[in-house]
């Protein structure tokens, strides 16, 4: 499981073009120390890993190699990608629109969780 988690952040890391310096300052380590997580030459604590994933936006999943899913999109390219998805529903016929809108208030009332 080590080596899944060190290929997961140094995969995720490189994706977002980050150093080995940047992603240790994120935890509070120096570059010299994310360098031997990414090659599974020392451990990466619970609390070291949470705060990796929730500032890389890698699903703990993915880093643990629980998934094959892919790792989450920066919010960046998230919000590029909902802003030409609404521009693309603006252009719809207004029934459409409204079937669509309809479609999108049921699947994410689906997705909130339970109170």
């Amino acid at each position: 499981m080590r080596e899944r988690i060190a290929a997961a952040l140094r995969r995720r890391r490189v994706e977002l073009g980050w150093t080995q310096t940047a992603a240790g300052a994120v935890i509070g380590v120096s570059g010299v120390q994310w360098s031997k997580f990414e090659r599974d030459e020392d451990r990466i604590t619970a609390e070291q890993l949470a705060r990796a994933c929730q500032a890389m936006g890698l699903a703990a999943d993915e880093a643990l190699g629980l998934t094959g899913a892919e790792p989450a999109a920066p919010a960046h390219e998230r919000d590029q990608a909902i802003r030409e998805l609404v521009e693309k529903l603006r252009q719809l016929p207004a029934k459409s629109f409204r079937q669509a809108s309809r479609v999108i208030r049921e699947l994410t009332a689906e997705a909130r969780p339970l109170a």
